[in-house]
């Protein structure tokens, strides 16, 4: 699997994102607008 992260909506769709930079560690994430964040997982 290609290293990065995903968002997975309530109607259980499935959006990834790919660490195109190569980075190691995720330092920042800024989430905007209404959202309820209940699980966060990098691989």
């Amino acid at each position: 699997m290609e290293a990065g992260f995903e968002v997975e909506l309530p109607e259980g769709q499935e959006i990834h994102f790919p660490d195109r930079r190569g980075l190691e560690a995720v330092t920042y994430v800024r989430v905007r607008g209404h959202l309820n964040l209940s699980c966060f997982k990098i691989y």
